[in-house]
């Protein structure tokens, strides 16, 4: 005899699947919810930046380190990730490395 695997709340509601309360659709059992990214946390004082190719501004923030043997292997993975491309390590403002010997042309 085959097992019924149908959940009990979609029995209790005929149009679909179970919802919340503000109409937004139940999640299943085995999607797991993360909160929404910080984009800044200041405990991560160490940040690799990836530049324009015209390097007078950063493009993204690639990673960001609570501890410089972190920082660097980000940093190490971004220029392995990115040879041909500007690749800074900073803290508070102060840049440590970066992936070429020119520095970025100031805007």
């Amino acid at each position: 005899m085959p097992i019924n695997r149908r959940n009990e709340r979609d029995e209790a509601q005929p149009d679909g699947p179970a919802r919340h309360h503000d109409d937004r659709p139940a999640v299943s059992p085995r999607v797991l919810q993360f909160p929404e990214a910080v984009v800044h946390d200041e405990s991560l004082s160490y940040v690799v930046e990836l530049w324009t190719v015209s390097r007078r501004t950063a493009e993204r923030v690639l990673g960001q380190a609570g501890s410089m043997q972190l920082a660097m292997a980000i940093y190490q993975a971004a220029n392995e990730e990115y040879p041909d491309r500007l690749v800074t390590l900073s803290r508070g403002g102060q840049r440590l490395l970066q992936s070429h010997d020119d520095p970025p042309v100031n805007a």
